[in-house]
Formats: C-alpha cells, structure tokens, sequence
C-alpha cells in the first residue's frame, strides 16, 4: 500500500472518505482508496494506494503490491533504501 498526498499529485478527491487512517500522532484523518502506475527499475506495474487532502502526508511504500515485486535493503552507512527485483 502507498500512502500519499493527492494535493501533491493534482488529483481530486471525492467528498466522503473511504477509510481513516493514523499515523505516528495517532490522530485519524480521513483517506481514500485509488491506484497509482509506477515503475522501479524498469519493471512497470500497478499498485494500489491511499491519498489523503493533507501536503503533510509523507509518501510511504508498503507491502502490498511494492514488497512482493522487491527486496528491500536499508544500508544506514551511506543513507540509501535498495531495491532489488525478486527472481
């Protein structure tokens, strides 16, 4: 799941939400669902997503759709987040 700003994307969003969701502060703020097309290392698909109306959700990847087409590896020496295609 991806979770981002649709303000950020130019996307309008509809009136009612589909669902809530919270974040560190725990606070819930209202999110809807919708797909976005990404492509990561040539290899192009879709992935299902959650925007919200805030320009302070952080775009997050999660583990559906992203996580099983990618390993991923955090190397916190030289600040960077790999991803390698799953054979």
């Amino acid at each position: 799941m991806i979770t981002g700003s649709s303000e950020l994307l130019g996307m309008q969003l509809p009136d009612s939400p589909d669902t809530y969701v919270a974040g560190i502060s725990g606070r819930s703020i209202p999110a809807y669902k919708g797909q976005l097309k990404l492509r990561i290392q040539g290899e192009e698909f879709e992935a299902r997503c959650l925007f919200t109306k805030s320009d302070r959700t952080p775009f997050l990847l999660g583990r559906i759709d992203v996580f099983s087409l990618f390993d991923i590896r955090f190397d916190g020496h030289n600040g960077q987040i790999i991803l390698e295609k799953v054979p």
